[in-house]
């Protein structure tokens, strides 16, 4: 069996990484943090994932999750997600008045 390593900041970077490189039906077999927690505090922390695209491992999913097709999962994006939420309301921050100015406004 091929084990595949991949280090990155996050899971979610981590899965994007597996995925690209595997496919959706590759398993995860091992994650790991690596690094002293000190560097966590500082954004340093780097996370280590073991998967296989031969490994033929059970899904921990309770049965009515992993009956589901692959189009009803989550996405593994999600973060990319939460990171155009705060763009964009840092945008929208920078462009218009604040509630309280609005309200001072009215007075």
């Amino acid at each position: 069996m091929q084990l595949y390593t991949y280090r990155a900041r996050s899971l979610a970077e981590a899965m994007k990484l597996v995925r690209a490189e595997l496919g959706p039906d590759a398993s995860v077999l091992h994650t790991r943090v690596i690094g002293s927690p000190m560097l966590g505090l500082f954004g340093g922390r780097t996370l280590e994932v073991t998967a296989s695209d031969e490994a033929d491992v059970p899904s921990r999913l309770p049965q009515d999750l992993s009956a589901r097709t692959k189009s009803e999962m989550p996405a593994a994006e999600l973060s990319d997600y939460r990171r155009l939420m705060r763009q964009n309301l840092r945008a929208s921050v920078a462009s218009e008045t604040s509630l309280v100015e609005q309200l001072a406004n009215q007075t």
